[in-house]
């Protein structure tokens, strides 16, 4: 008797059904394994059957390709490099120029005050001294859309399709918008069906 395909419960909440269907057709199992990077199990003399090995998680950055274009949109942000200067400067809550100056964006034209005439950046404690005793921090929106990024990353926040604010759902929406949609769609789903792989300690806001 032939033996049938075994697919760890972890690789069937994520691999699609046709991933399944074309692992199941060629008797494949998919196991699990906590060893990273690892693709395909050994064969042994006792077991000759092809294994693939499946490893779990490190799905935080999965849906960034559509996440990140969404918060863009959304929260007015030109260009990616803005929401990456705003994501480094998170954390910091409160900086100085000097704390600015580190970044290697000199060449792009990004300055506190031009930051600041974006609305990204306020002033939060001003000196006489001049700019270089000056205490900054991100703009309300600013906030907003790091804070969003991560929770739709996670999963801890999802888009509703035909929200007001849904800048994929909108007039100006693009061809390309509509795959988006699809893909939040989706990760809508899994959070509702997997909550235990989006987890707060992934990152803390």
């Amino acid at each position: 008797m032939k033996k049938k395909s075994t697919i760890t419960r972890e690789a069937k909440e994520v691999l699609s059904p046709e991933t399944v269907e074309a692992a199941q057709s060629k008797k494949l199992d998919i196991v699990k394994s906590t060893y990273p990077d690892q693709a395909k199990a050994k064969y042994s003399k006792k077991d000759r059957k092809q294994k693939l090995i499946f490893t779990a998680g490190r799905d935080l950055m999965q849906y960034n390709i559509v996440v990140r274009p969404y918060i863009l949109r959304k929260y007015r942000i030109e260009k990616d490099m803005e929401l990456d200067i705003l994501l480094y400067l998170y954390p910091f809550q409160y900086f100085t120029i000097n704390d600015f100056k580190v970044l290697p964006i000199f060449d792009y034209g990004y300055s506190l005050k031009y930051l600041k005439e974006l609305g990204f950046i306020e002033i939060v404690v001003s000196h006489s001294n001049g700019g270089k005793a000056n205490i900054y921090g991100l703009s309300d929106r600013a906030k907003k859309a790091v804070k969003e990024y991560y929770e739709y990353l996670a999963g801890e926040k999802t888009v509703n399709p035909n929200g007001t604010t849904n800048p994929f759902a909108n007039k100006e929406a693009f061809k390309v918008d509509k795959i988006r949609q699809k893909l939040l769609n989706k990760l809508t789903r899994q959070t509702k069906t997997q909550k235990k792989q989006y987890r707060k300690h992934f990152y803390q806001i």
